[in-house]
Formats: C-alpha cells, sequence, structure tokens
C-alpha cells in the first residue's frame, strides 16, 4: 500500500537534490556492466517524490524553531525519560517534511558530540551498494566472488543477498572473537584476519534470513575493490560530503574519526558494519534523504524498503514505534551505545536518537509519559 503525499515546504530536501547533482560528476566507479536483471518488486512502502529542477532549487535554509513553550516540553520529556529509565546521556532530533524540528541532549551527553552509531551504518553501505547497481558498475544479482575471489565463504552469494541477509554466511561477531577484542584492545585487525574467524554457513544462499555482520564487512570490501577507493573516500564524496553530514565518519585507525570512541580492535572488526560515528542531527537529515527520496531512483527505493517476513529490505529495517507510525530505518548497538534512526513516510517526519547506555529502550524512551506530561512522541505528533 502506498501512502498519499503529504503536503510539504520542500526547502530541505531541494538543497539536498540540488548538493547531490553537483557531485554526480564523481568518478568513484567501476566501468559499466550488463543490466541488472533482477526486477524490482510489485509493492512498496514509501511515497517517491517528483525530482526537481536543479535551476529552482532555493539556497539552504536553518531549519525553524518551534514556538518556546513546545522546546521547553521537548527538554523535560527527554530528561524525564531518561532518568525514569536509567540512561546516563541521550541525544534526540525531530525533522519534519517542512522542514522543521527539534534536537537536544539530557543527561552525560554534550550537544554536538559525534557518538558511536553501529548498524545505522549499514544503510550508508546499503545506499553506496545501490547507486553503484543503479550506474551499472555491479548488478546485485551478480556473485559477490566476482569481485572478491579471496572470500571463500561468500561462494554462490549474490550481492543482493548481502544487502538483505539471506547470504547464510555467519556472523563474524561471537564470544571468541569478542573475546579476542577485549584480550588486546590496541590490536587494529585487518579484514583478512577478521573473515579468518567466521565459521561455516548457517545455511546455503537465498534458503534462510539472519542477521549478519560479516555481510556488511565483505560489502565495504566490495565497494573498496569496484571504486577503487578507499570506502572513507567513497562515503565522503558520494554521501557525507554532498548532504553535508559534517559529524559522520568511519572510526578507527586510519580512517578520518579516530576518537576514542571505540577501541581499535573493536573498530577495526565492526569496519563498513557499524564502526561509525554520527550526531542525530547529522542522521535525521540522512534518513530524510534516502527515504525521502533524494538519493536514489523510485524503483532502488523500492527494492531497499521492501521487506521479507522479518522484515528486512536491503540494509534497512522495518520499524514500528507504535501501531500506527511505521516506518523504515535502522537500530544500532556497538560499544555502549544504542542508535535508532526511522523516517516516518505517512507522517513524513525522520527521529534519530542515540543513548549513551547499551541496550538502551529506545522505543520505550519515545513513549515514556510522566504523569500527565506529554511524551516525546506525543510532543512530535500532537493530537
Amino acid at each position: 500500500m502506498t501512502a498519499p503525499e503529504p503536503a510539504r515546504t520542500p526547502i530541505l530536501r531541494a538543497a539536498i537534490l540540488a548538493l547531490t547533482l553537483a557531485v554526480s560528476a564523481v568518478t568513484l566507479v567501476a566501468p559499466v556492466r550488463a543490466a541488472d536483471p533482477l526486477d524490482p518488486p510489485p509493492a512498496r512502502l514509501f511515497v517517491t517524490r517528483q525530482p526537481l529542477d536543479a535551476a529552482d532549487v532555493p539556497a539552504p535554509a536553518a531549519a525553524p524553531a518551534p514556538p518556546p513553550v513546545a522546546v521547553g516540553a521537548y527538554d523535560a520529556a527527554l530528561e524525564a525519560a531518561r532518568v525514569h529509565f536509567g540512561v546516563p546521556g541521550i541525544s534526540l532530533a525531530v525533522l519534519k517534511g517542512d522542514g522543521s524540528g527539534w534536537s537536544g541532549t539530557a543527561g552525560s551527553i554534550e550537544p554536538g558530540r559525534p557518538l558511536v552509531i553501529g548498524s545505522v551504518m549499514k544503510t550508508f553501505v546499503a545506499a553506496l551498494t545501490l547507486q553503484l547497481s543503479d550506474e551499472g558498475a555491479i548488478g546485485l544479482g551478480d556473485p559477490v566472488t566476482r569481485y572478491l575471489p579471496e572470500a571463500k565463504m561468500a561462494q554462490g552469494v549474490t550481492i543482493a543477498e548481502l544487502l538483505q541477509h539471506t547470504s547464510g554466511i555467519a556472523d563474524l561477531f561471537t564470544d571468541s572473537l569478542s573475546q579476542a577484542l577485549n584480550t588486546d584492545r590496541a590490536h587494529a585487525w585487518t579484514r583478512a584476519e577478521i573473515l579468518k574467524t567466521v565459521g561455516g554457513p548457517w545455511f546455503l544462499p537465498g534458503r534462510g534470513w539472519a542477521y549478519s555482520n560479516t555481510n556488511y564487512l565483505l560489502l565495504g570490501m566490495l565497494i573498496e575493490r569496484v571504486t577503487g577507493s578507499p570506502l572513507r573516500d567513497v562515503l565522503a564524496a558520494r554521501l557525507t560530503g554532498p548532504l553535508g553530514l559534517v559529524n559522520t565518519h568511519l572510526i578507527g585507525p586510519g580512517e578520518e574519526a579516530d576518537t576514542g570512541l571505540l577501541d581499535p580492535s573493536w573498530a577495526s572488526a565492526f569496519w563498513g558494519s557499524g564502526a561509525t560515528e554520527s550526531t542525530v542531527d547529522d542522521l535525521v537529515r540522512w534518513g530524510d534523504a534516502l527515504y525521502g527520496g533524494s538519493l536514489l531512483r523510485p524503483a532502488t527505493l523500492g527494492r531497499m524498503t521492501h521487506f521479507n517476513k522479518d522484515d528486512y529490505g536491503f540494509g534497512t529495517q522495518r520499524v514500528e514505534l507504535t501501531k500506527t507510525l511505521v516506518g523504515a530505518g535502522h537500530s544500532g548497538l556497538l560499544g555502549t551505545y544504542t542508535t535508532l534512526l526511522v523516517h516516518l513516510p505517512r507522517q513524513d517526519v525522520t527521529l534519530a536518537v542515540i543513548a549513551h547506555q547499551s541496550h538502551a529502550d529506545l522505543k520505550g524512551i519515545l513513549s515514556y509519559r510522566e504523569g500527565a506530561a506529554p511524551s516525546l512522541l506525543d510532543l512530535v505528533f500532537p493530537g
């Protein structure tokens, strides 16, 4: 079922599209290959907006602030939820389709400080992979070993199966690897070292579904192999640079952000699948651009948000905040940080939350009411 198009003032997305068009000549791609044989699915959740003429795109404008009483109400609701759930620090941002929004922090988190976003990084890697497919550099039905012959565990696996976690490749994150990462936290693991730790397949390719960080480690390697550039450079040239996401970077030795948020062992092990820093302000802009239709072709976005019975698409999860607030995005859990990004297409609202606590109940935090006071979701969706 396709949602109706909401009324909107397209200032922010217009600016995003202009920036995206401005870098369309970036040459981080491989020679064009044959057309992808996979057809897009017949149904999709998300509205596709008509592209704007670049000549009509206005200059970027700051999002208008809500009335002071609303600002105070947001602050109070965020602090009340933080205290109730015992979270040391939390950061929240909201971006609506008309360009208005709110962002704030409570507790130990400093405003504007980048934090670990974990598997929300998979939305970036998936978008890069889909862009390369749209450009003809790769095909989603191509075997992974065409580009990564050294990845023996990916024998018979397609790129699409990596994206959707239907490859059957075992997760790199195991008790034994966790122990090794903690034993020598200063050691930066190579991709080859990590892949050697991966166990045997969980099931035959395409015969099941299981979440595996190994899939996105391989996709990061594939992006580098196809473009001939480091993942951090491809990310900056195609996504974070054009969108102005100045606080979003890969974490770890040799990467743009080596901030101490993650030990080198953990950062290197989860490269491509989660070792990334960002802010909630960057994330809502990212979610709005990605799921609002500014970055991918309509059919490609449809495939990304076409969820299987396990509520997973291509690097995107179906997220249900309440029975009426359902959208797409991704959760993240790495180190001592829990993250949630969700775009709600029917309401045309994007939310991002980062808590400085492992396994924080972010949906509970968004829904929590203290007495007669409104919850955060009540404030975002009044009435």
